[in-house]
């Protein structure tokens, strides 16, 4: 522990001139056996997606926090971090 894993679901979506780019969606899990270690990772992960804006070297073009929700089984915790994203 801790474990982090990820899921994504994209949608390709394409301009006129036919560029193209995927709107993505994206759930990142932090499963930890301490609440305030997930926590802290989980706040790492919402600083760095949050709001944020890529280059025009980076994958990312946007990134945005759709929900943040946690639970706990068996003093096993779980972080549950929503994003949309729009990349290349």
């Amino acid at each position: 522990m801790p474990i982090i894993v990820y899921e994504r679901e994209s949608e390709p979506e394409y301009s006129r001139d036919g560029s193209q780019w995927y709107n993505s969606q994206v759930t990142i899990y932090v499963i930890t056996g301490n609440y305030n270690d997930g926590i802290t990772i989980a706040e790492k992960i919402v600083n760095k997606f949050d709001n944020y804006r890529g280059t025009a070297t980076d994958k990312i073009i946007d990134s945005r926090i759709k929900n943040i929700a946690e639970s706990v089984t068996d003093e096993i915790f779980m972080q549950k971090i929503e994003l949309a994203i729009k990349n290349y």
